[in-house]
């Protein structure tokens, strides 16, 4: 699954479902990635969860205020988990790798459309 000529090592090739998993704690060329993700995901569930439960400043405006915001760090944190599912199990198999691939460009798509309210809403 090497896609870049001038990386000459670090890729991982077709592992099982448990090397992948076990490859996220290994030293590759993706592992900046799968863990730059992998602490983003409970940083936007926390900020979710915040917002809902009344302690932020946002909380104490209408609902419909907050829907804007909220559907925007639902997004951020989709297209993170569809990274961390992608980063460590694209070596498992071609089949995987396009799988995986259309699942990150899915969450690529969704965090756009996602980012786009709060600005049209709130400017």
């Amino acid at each position: 699954m090497q896609d870049n000529k001038y990386i000459r090592s670090g890729y991982r090739v077709d592992y099982s479902l448990a090397e992948c998993t076990w490859s996220m704690v290994e030293r590759h060329n993706e592992v900046a990635n799968i863990w730059s993700h992998l602490v983003g995901v409970p940083v936007f569930v926390a900020l979710v969860v915040w917002v809902l439960s009344g302690r932020a400043e946002l909380a104490s405006e209408a609902w419909l205020e907050q829907a804007p915001f909220l559907v925007f760090v639902c997004g951020c944190g989709a297209a993170y988990t569809a990274s961390v599912v992608f980063h460590p199990f694209l070596c498992h198999s071609h089949a995987a790798l396009i799988m995986c691939s259309r699942l990150d460009y899915s969450g690529i798509v969704l965090i756009i459309m996602t980012s786009i309210m709060p600005g049209v809403y709130y400017g």
